[in-house]
């Protein structure tokens, strides 16, 4: 039910051990949270070498039995190498990709079709995205698993300074692979958006298949 796609405990109603994507895993809430809730495997997708490193550490035990892979990539449309901006220092999990070259740090980044291929992975259920701005990036190159396993989507979109804007061109990237995904919007915050002044902004877009 759509209603429950924000829970991951309810994954075990689509699969008694399902595979999730941590896309922007920064020190491993989520990933935890998953395996608390069931999950097979997690494959956490980091791009901060900080941040791997408390993965490393906080998931120790997970790692060595095999429940949790760390890849120290960012999720893009394509696998390169990218400018990556880790300048505030009081908070890990603003750190992001820049296609104009300003980081102060070079990053591997990878697309999620080409990571699966390469992990030999025959399924994905859950995929979670929070990759600071590069949601749209990492949506088009999430093309083939999208329409060949069908896994439910979680994308954080408040990254951008335009909130609304960005919602609007995550859901329409992820209908274009599959129209048919139904979405449901939540945390609704008052932001600020230029597009609409101050509104009620979507900053969490679920997608589940019909």
């Amino acid at each position: 039910m759509v209603s429950n796609v924000y829970d991951l405990n309810s994954l075990k109603t689509k699969s008694q051990a399902p595979v999730i994507l941590d896309c922007g895993a920064n020190v491993g809430f989520v990933t935890r949270f998953a395996l608390r809730a069931g999950a097979r495997q997690v494959f956490a997708f980091e791009p901060s070498p900080g941040n791997v490193a408390c993965l490393r550490r906080n998931l120790k035990e997970e790692i060595d039995a095999g429940e949790v892979v760390i890849i120290p990539k960012g999720v893009w449309d394509r696998e390169t190498t990218l400018a990556f901006r880790t300048e505030n220092k009081n908070n890990p999990g603003a750190h992001c990709v820049t296609e104009d070259g300003t980081g102060d740090l070079n990053v591997p980044v990878t697309s999620i079709d080409e990571a699966c291929s390469k992990l030999g992975l025959s399924r994905v259920d859950y995929i979670k995205l929070d990759v600071e701005g590069a949601e749209v990036r990492a949506i088009t190159g999430d093309e083939r698993v999208i329409r060949e396993y069908r896994p439910w989507l979680c994308v954080a979109t408040e990254h951008t300074d335009d909130l609304f804007a960005n919602s609007v061109e995550v859901i329409g990237a992820v209908r274009r692979i599959e129209p048919q995904y139904r979405c449901v919007c939540t945390e609704a915050h008052v932001n600020y958006s230029p597009s609409r002044g101050s509104v009620l902004t979507r900053t969490r877009c679920y997608f589940v298949e019909r």
